[in-house]
C-alpha cells in the first residue's frame, strides 16, 4: 500500500534502537511515512531489550522529544522491566513557555554540573 507522509509524498521512516557502546543497531522497524514518530515506542523498546545478550546487566535510554511518551517513561522510571528494573533515561523536551518558566523558577544555587563517565 502506498501511504503518504504529512508533507504529502510517499515515504518511510526508520525507528531504531542503537547499542551505543558497540556502535550498532540493536532493533529496527521500517515504518510507513504516515506513522507518527512516537507510535508504539514502548512495545518496540521491550522488543529491543529482549535482544540484549545475557551478559548485559544495565541499560540507559536517551532519545529526542519524539520519545516523550508517558507510558514509556513510567515503564522505565517505575522499574517495570523484570530483567533491568529501573532504567535511567533522558528524553529531550520542546521548550514551551511552561517549561521555560519552570526552569527559570529553579534557584541558581540548585543547578549542578552534569557528571560524565570516562
Amino acid at each position: 500500500m502506498d501511504l503518504f507522509c504529512y508533507k504529502g509524498y510517499k515515504s518511510y521512516q526508520p525507528f531504531n534502537f542503537f547499542w551505543a557502546e558497540l556502535g550498532m543497531v540493536l532493533y529496527t522497524q521500517f515504518r510507513d511515512g504516515n506513522v507518527p514518530a512516537g507510535y508504539g515506542q514502548l512495545e518496540a523498546f521491550k522488543n529491543a531489550l529482549e535482544l540484549l545478550p545475557a551478559g548485559v546487566e544495565e541499560v540507559f535510554f536517551r532519545a529526542d522529544s519524539a520519545s516523550y511518551d508517558h507510558e514509556l517513561l513510567k515503564y522505565m522510571a517505575r522499574g517495570k522491566n523484570a530483567r533491568f528494573g529501573v532504567i535511567p533515561f533522558t528524553v529531550s523536551a520542546d521548550i514551551s513557555s511552561e517549561l521555560r518558566g519552570a526552569i527559570a523558577a529553579v534557584a541558581e544555587k540548585s543547578w549542578k554540573p552534569l557528571l560524565r563517565r570516562k
